[in-house]
């Protein structure tokens, strides 16, 4: 390269030497504009050839719409009246659009020509990451590289760029024939000498430095330096490019606290936790030592969010990790699982018994109440314990195990403490795989229905019956309602095998109608998610109309505590459903905590009496006395009433004397599959 066109003495070879080797895009532009010289990464990045360039005008690389401004700013920058420290959108010769980052200094001849030393680095992928990583790459993006060189002393600095001077903190004036600090750089003695000796050895050094600016700031920088010598092996110059990561480097340290460390409690996270564990088994294992996890739970916790909102619940969460530290003293052994949960380690500990005490501990002091923003809050803990090695024997299996043993504790009513088992394990097993079978019971066709008389007392004659759902699963047989239904209403299976029910009732009802069978009402359970339906009524209204039947043959069932979980809605929808001519029973009645003043406003026709009052009429005063108020009340309010689990002559007795109207049991008859209905009515 013949950088003599620039008509600049002494510096020749310098020039020469820097343009080579600058691993950052540098051209010089005369006052026209046009290219006087480029070094080969200038080219590269661009993808032009020198001859290609030089003579011609730098705007050539922009989009038109920007060439007339960047012509002005470097009409204004020759002039002395403005600085380029920006980023620009540029064309590669290939069309290809780059984001580069541009700096500029002005240099003059003796004889007063002016030329723009441009220097200019590829920040395109860095805009792309930009966008992922907003923080991070927005740091790294504007991060410019400081280009300086000395004479043949590397402490005489007599060039630097700005990028130069804010990292290392001298001005410019300051950094010519600066004789302090190698490079002008305050960094470690030790590590000054180490990059003196591998200059001296291999006349290049590259690696990171931590330093201080001269305000004695501290920066973390990426740092290649090597030497420039002349024909006779002379080191003339030292040139260095220095690129700063001082918020690379405090980004990478928050990451790597927020990859193991939760950002609320600051306490470690699942992640961090599970190596926590595994080095604690390891070290349990070796010594022959237990090891006890605790799970803990905070028992609806999203009613808090949904009562106070979420900064009050963040509140409490950061409240409980900070009891639970104070508590637990090694901290390393606490987690934050995410959400409402956490998890404590116990090592070395005695007896497995020894977990249910620290638990018992933790309990109390979360059902303490927290004070927040003049609010008195209460908050209640389920707990799941798993001990190594009795029931556990790996990390993995500790922490599913007092999960396991934790959704138990919740499910059995919750502010509790569960141990896990094998039992519970079974037990949970058996849940899931009767879970996985019911999402595909209807496909399968195995659910049915059967179908239990209801006798009017005084006239002995069927006037309705109740659909009793069924299942027949070809793995596990016969399963129970009381089993399966549940886990219908939980997981929320149930809407589908509720509308099935509806519309498979409906139909039976249709096909007897067109048999000639006399008219009674079959009752259908509804279950309190089918209720919390926005659109069950149309769902029920449409059932009712696709199969052709009268609304008032259809009844439907509610449980009693079912009815109490949300009244006004309660009663806004059976309203409507009473209005379409649908009957309404109650359920289980008396096993509840019904307002006799909500009862009054509820649409209802018929209350069944719970067949544990019927079931306590061998020798149980109380059941008696309870069974004849709730039919003195009912009739008081205008209900019907039925009892339900009728088997002896005793009982039914009974409840003729106290004109109890409808009766539902064994002793009329057990549930009964459709066709056996239709033989039992006709034999009637």
């Amino acid at each position: 390269m013949n950088i003599n066109k620039m008509k600049l003495k002494n510096n020749d070879k310098l020039l020469d030497a820097i343009f080579d080797v600058a691993n950052i895009g540098i051209c010089l532009t005369d006052e026209e504009g046009k290219f006087v010289t480029v070094n080969d990464t200038y080219c590269n990045i661009y993808g032009y050839n020198r001859d290609e360039l030089i003579g011609n005008n730098f705007t050539m690389i922009l989009p038109r719409c920007k060439r007339e401004e960047a012509m002005a700013l470097h009409n204004k920058f020759i002039n002395g009246g403005t600085e380029i420290n920006k980023q620009w959108k540029v064309i590669r010769k290939d069309g290809r659009i780059l984001n580069i980052y541009a700096t500029a200094g002005l240099l003059k001849n003796d004889d007063g020509e002016k030329f723009k030393v441009t220097t200019v680095t590829d920040v395109t992928e860095i805009n792309k990451t930009k966008e992922k990583l907003n923080l991070v790459n927005r740091i790294l993006s504007s991060a410019s590289e400081g280009i300086f060189f000395t004479n043949s002393k590397p402490s005489e600095i007599i060039y630097g760029n700005r990028a130069y001077s804010r990292i290392s903190g001298l001005e410019t004036k300051e950094m010519i024939n600066d004789t302090n600090k190698l490079f002008g750089l305050i960094i470690d003695q030790e590590k000054s000498d180490m990059i003196w000796r591998e200059l001296e050895r291999n006349g290049f050094w590259e690696g990171e430095i931590e330093g201080k600016n001269r305000k004695y700031k501290k920066y973390s920088a990426n740092f290649m330096v090597f030497t420039i010598k002349n024909k006779n092996g002379e080191i003339t110059n030292y040139v260095g490019i220095l690129n700063e990561i001082t918020e690379k480097k405090k980004i990478e340290r928050q990451m790597k606290q927020m990859a193991e460390y939760s950002i609320l409690t600051n306490l470690h996270n699942r992640h961090a936790f599970t190596k926590i564990l595994d080095r604690e088994l390891t070290r349990c294992r070796n010594e022959g030592n237990k090891i006890a996890l605790i799970m803990i739970g905070l028992d609806r916790f999203k009613n808090i969010n949904d009562a106070f909102g979420y900064k009050v619940g963040d509140k409490i969460l950061k409240l409980v990790s900070n009891r639970l530290k104070e508590y637990i003293k090694k901290n390393c052994n606490i987690s934050h699982f995410g959400g409402d949960k956490f998890a404590i380690i116990l090592s070395n500990i005695p007896i497995p018994e020894y977990a249910s005490t620290v638990a018992n501990d933790i309990k109390e002091l979360i059902e303490k109440s927290f004070h927040i923003t003049g609010k008195e809050i209460y908050i209640t803990s389920s707990i799941g314990i798993s001990i190594f090695p009795d029931e556990s024997k790996y990390g993995d299996e500790l922490i599913k195990h007092s999960e396991k043993a934790l959704a138990e504790a919740k499910r059995k009513g919750r502010n509790r403490i569960y141990y896990y088992t094998q039992a519970l394990n079974d037990k949970i097993t058996r849940r899931l795989e009767i879970e996985y079978e019911l999402r595909n019971c209807i496909k399968k066709e195995e659910l049915y229905l059967m179908y239990q008389p209801q006798i009017d007392l005084k006239e002995e004659k069927i006037v309705g019956v109740e659909a009793l759902l069924r299942w027949k699963n070809s793995k596990y047989g016969l399963v129970s309602p009381a089993e399966f239904i549940p886990i219908a209403e939980e997981t929320g299976i149930i809407k589908e095998i509720g509308r099935w029910v509806l519309e498979e009732a409906a139909k039976q009802i249709n096909i007897w109608n067109n048999k000639g069978l006399p008219r009674f009402n079959v009752a259908v359970n509804l279950s309190s998610y089918q209720l919390r339906q926005e659109n069950i009524v149309s769902i029920v209204k449409q059932v009712i109309d696709e199969n052709n039947i009268e609304h008032n043959q259809l009844e439907l069932e509610l449980t009693e505590s079912l009815m109490m979980h949300n009244v006004d809605r309660s009663i806004k929808v059976l309203n409507e459903f009473k209005n379409m001519g649908i009957q309404i029973s109650i359920d289980d009645f008396g096993t509840g905590y019904s307002s006799l003043s909500y009862i009054r406003k509820i649409p209802i026709s018929k209350l069944k009496i719970d067949r544990s009052f019927i079931m306590g009429f061998n020798g149980d005063f109380e059941s008696s006395i309870i069974t004849k108020t709730i039919i003195d009340m009912a009739h008081n309010l205008k209900f019907k009433v039925i009892a339900e689990g009728v088997e002896t002559k005793e009982q039914l007795k009974f409840l003729k004397v106290n004109n109890c109207d409808e009766v539902q049991g064994y002793y009329y008859s057990k549930p009964l599959l459709s066709h056996d209905l239709e033989n039992f009515i006709y034999e009637r």
